[in-house]
């Protein structure tokens, strides 16, 4: 057919795209396409533009050729001026058919509360794309009018996504359109940039897609799931501040209540890892009931582990529960402490179970029930075993512990020395109170005791005493305490003034 040869030589000689040509003589991409494959022939009047176009410019005779013949030809079907009406008419009135039909379909779209979108994508390489139609709930979550989405990503239907994720959206996109399966490249979470600077989160469903001549033209759904997402993002966050905290805890569990199920535990007390011993929660609260109890083996009581009760609770607001129990087979107390979280995704209840030895502070609790009436600043627990370390101070009836406690003794008592003791005293305190040097004192003796010079917040030197003691008879756990004596080493002080002035006589 000449105007196919007509046209390409045009277009090559011009080095016009067809849809750079459809734009220079004001029809439709798919009509050149359509002209260029044989599937339809120009018009008399596009025919006409084309040849001046091509004198204008100076192309080759043999374009200009193919175009003339093409003008001068006769219909190849024979129809008659009439026939050509007829079939306009009909032809006229199926667009308009499908126009009432893409209007209602628009209105229904329209009507949603989620967001619809059609992006066209062209074969011709490089692969090009542009968004042809939105609804109006589309424009509305990005904040634009239809008018502006259209005319802002009509050339580049990915310029509305986060830089961040551009690329990624891009690329994803083309190899699916390459493997002829759309629907891979069009469900995608990926940010979106609103008219406000504001950043949020989209989910893109693919809906259909119809193959044509130039290309291919996909539908797709679009809904705002920030709120999901930043749920998810502070679940996400959770798991890991809770995984990392319970890392220095005798063990931990993690459940889903909903299903009845152990999703994770660990036992650092055996070194297991990952490895589950029990499948469902129901399992870990009956465990716990039978290996723990409140005053010993013989008084059991019902945990505070029970799903039902958990789930209820939660619904009302309560994400948190502690109890303090003794267990068994390790003959030491342990506290369970139980965080209430909501999975964002699946909507289901968890519980994170940690199990934390809690032996020193039961006692020293005891202890600082006893001396609470005494006059010590602050008493406090070491484990021998571990280092660790916990004090509570006597600033105002009861004793209460520490805001921030340190949980190495070594990192207390040189932050201690360094910050109050006096200077000159310094040097003796920190050999004084080394670990080592105050378990070989305890072993000449039952108790251990120096004293130093300390700076209260008066700016005044109190003289304080420093005791330590063990705790138990398996020397595991030792006792410091600290008193105030400055009455005491005032009282001795002026005493010895007066001997010194009085030549020895009081």
């Amino acid at each position: 057919m000449d105007w196919q040869e007509g046209i390409k030589m045009l277009r090559a000689e011009m080095g016009l795209t067809q849809k750079e040509l459809a734009g220079r003589i004001d029809v439709s991409f798919t009509a050149v396409n359509r002209w260029e494959n044989g599937r339809a022939r120009p018009h008399r009047k596009a025919l006409e533009i084309l040849i001046h176009m091509a004198k204008e410019n100076g192309v080759s005779g043999t374009c200009l050729d193919y175009l003339n013949k093409s003008l001068k030809a006769p219909r190849e079907d024979g129809r008659t001026k009439r026939g050509e009406a007829k079939a306009v008419t009909e032809k006229m009135k199926l667009e308009q058919r499908e126009l009432l039909t893409s209007e209602q379909l628009k209105r229904v779209l329209n009507s949603m509360n989620i967001g619809v979108v059609g992006v066209r994508v062209y074969e011709e390489p490089p692969l090009e794309s542009d968004m042809f139609y939105c609804n109006q709930y589309f424009a509305d979550m990005l904040g634009y009018t239809l008018e502006e989405i259209i005319a802002g990503y009509k050339e580049n239907v990915f310029s509305f996504i986060h830089p961040d994720d551009w690329k990624r959206c891009k690329k994803q996109g083309e190899a699916a359109i390459k493997s002829k399966h759309p629907e891979k490249g069009f469900d995608e979470e990926f940010r979106v940039v609103c008219a406000d600077g504001s950043v949020h989160w989209f989910q893109c469903c693919f809906i259909s897609a119809k193959t044509y001549s130039y290309g291919i033209e996909i539908f797709a759904t679009c809904r705002d799931i920030t709120e999901r997402v930043e749920a998810q993002n502070k679940y996400q966050a959770e798991l890991a501040y809770r995984t990392a905290l319970f890392k220095s805890c005798i063990a931990w569990v993690h459940c889903n209540l909903t299903l009845n199920a152990v999703l994770y535990e660990k036992n650092n007390v055996s070194g297991d890892k990952e490895e589950r011993h029990y499948t469902t929660a129901d399992a870990i609260a009956l465990a716990l009931q039978e290996n723990t109890s409140a005053g010993g083996a013989e008084h059991h009581i019902p945990s505070l582990f029970d799903r039902k009760t958990l789930i209820n609770d939660f619904t009302h607001g309560k994400t948190f529960y502690t109890e303090t129990r003794f267990a068994a087979a390790l003959r030491r107390w342990i506290r369970l402490d139980y965080h209430l979280i909501q999975n964002p995704v699946s909507g289901d209840i968890e519980v994170l179970i940690c199990m934390n030895d809690t032996q020193h502070k039961k006692i020293s609790r005891a202890i600082l029930k006893i001396i609470s009436t005494h006059f010590f600043d602050y008493i406090g627990c070491i484990d021998v075993k571990t280092g660790g370390f916990e004090f509570y101070f006597k600033a105002e009836k009861p004793i209460r512990r520490l805001e921030e406690p340190m949980t190495n003794y070594i990192d207390v008592y040189k932050k201690q020395i360094q910050c109050s003791v006096y200077a000159e005293d310094q040097e003796k305190a920190i050999a004084s109170m080394e670990l080592s040097h105050v378990q070989g004192q305890l072993q000449k003796s039952e108790f251990y005791s120096f004293v130093i010079r300390v700076i209260e917040m008066d700016d005044k030197i109190h003289y304080k005493k420093i005791s330590f003691t063990y705790l138990d008879a398996e020397h595991q756990m030792i006792i410091i305490a600290r008193s105030d004596i400055q009455n005491l080493e005032e009282l001795e002080n002026h005493r010895r003034h007066q001997l010194d002035t009085s030549g020895g006589r009081l």
